[in-house]
């Protein structure tokens, strides 16, 4: 009986025993894994990298007009307004223009008056040399005298036509400055494009010294900016460039470089650059700020990882590369970086799972858990 008891005891120590030896495990596992660095990673892969200077600037439009009065004169009318498209030849404002009206009909009288008259010349010219033909055999047979044939032969000539012919030419010359003067009165759009400025009045005199109206064509902008030394040779006319105006819009316009500067402006160290952008839905105002990127170095197709990747231990770079379930430091030789990623010259190898974030934390067998699996365990 007692040999009975014995064994039944020793069987519910030994069944204890399992019971808690097994929680024990399961507690171990538990808190291996409560100490798991959670990591995030990503593949070592070939990648593009180009190196970028930004270059900023400001809007301004290619082509521009400041249209002043050409003559001083009571302002009759104004017909356009701060943001009115005009076509090139619409009228902008007239002036008084009676007194110049005036003056180009008296002009035209004074031309016509000098015609028939230099017809009238004409007439008489064409008479004296019909008549001195007529004499000239009477004269030949003495009929006739000497002066008298002379006298013939002055009435003849020309001079008195000519004079006609320079007077006709005088108030025709009149006649054109009174049609400019009078033209003038009435101002045109010299182009096509937006009013930008409108610096007239009904009533007023034109402004002296300044552009009475300012017409801006929107439909095509530059930027204008300057570079340095450095990159003045590392970019190429014609070349087309993402340019960034927040103000204006999220997303890049497309730009092509259209002027490049051989000398430095003045007081400058720096280089004028030109870029051009079509504007069509005229979103892009002058005076605008805008930013562009240049590529000044690059390489394609070369193992690279993400910049964050890459940290610095004992003086080294080096990465950690994730392998079932633990962190294994690994040196590496870095080239090429442009902020976002690395270029990778040796000590990793395509496909290689790195930790881009958690990697701080890590030391070589470190214990780890991927972002995003856990659940999927």
């Amino acid at each position: 009986m007692k040999i009975r008891k014995i064994c039944i005891l020793i069987a519910a120590l030994l069944a204890a025993t399992a019971v808690f030896g097994g929680c024990s495990k399961k507690e171990q596992a538990s808190s291996d894994a409560d100490k798991a660095i959670s990591v995030q990673v990503e593949p070592v892969q070939e990648r593009d990298i180009t190196l970028t200077t930004v270059i900023s600037g400001k809007i301004s439009p290619i082509q521009e007009a400041g249209v002043s009065a050409k003559l001083q004169s009571q302002i009759e009318s104004v017909n356009v307004e701060i943001g009115d498209y005009v076509s090139a030849g619409d009228i902008l404002f007239t002036m008084d223009s009676d007194s110049l009206r005036a003056g180009y009909q008296q002009a035209q009288a004074a031309y016509n008056s000098s015609r028939a008259g230099y017809e009238k010349a004409q007439q008489a010219s064409a008479n004296a040399k019909l008549n001195l033909e007529r004499n000239r055999m009477l004269y030949e047979q003495g009929a006739i005298s000497k002066q008298a044939y002379e006298n013939m032969q002055l009435q003849a000539m020309d001079q008195d036509l000519e004079m006609a012919s320079y007077g006709v030419e005088s108030a025709q010359a009149a006649v054109q400055s009174a049609g400019i003067m009078l033209d003038n009165a009435v101002v045109r759009a010299p182009i096509s494009g937006t009013v930008a400025l409108v610096n007239v009045q009904k009533g007023s005199m034109p402004p002296q010294g300044m552009a009475s109206i300012v017409i801006t064509d929107s439909s095509r902008v530059q930027m204008d900016a300057t570079v340095s030394e450095y990159l003045i040779n590392k970019i190429n006319r014609g070349e087309e460039l993402d340019v960034r105006i927040k103000s204006a819009s999220s997303k890049p316009f497309k730009g092509r470089i259209t002027a490049l500067s051989s000398a430095t402006a003045s007081g400058s160290m720096t280089y004028p650059i030109k870029i051009e952008l079509e504007n069509p839905q005229g979103m892009i105002k002058a005076g605008m700020f805008a930013e562009v990127d240049i590529a000044t170095e690059g390489e394609k197709s070369v193992l690279s990882v993400p910049s964050d990747a890459v940290i610095v231990k004992g003086g080294e770079k080096q990465v950690f590369v994730i392998e079932g379930g633990e962190a294994r430091s690994r040196k590496v030789e870095t080239g090429i970086d442009d902020g976002k990623f690395a270029r990778i010259i040796s000590g990793v190898k395509k496909g290689e799972q790195v930790a881009v974030k958690g990697q701080n934390y890590l030391d070589d067998g470190s214990k780890v858990k991927i972002s995003g699996q856990e659940s999927a365990e």
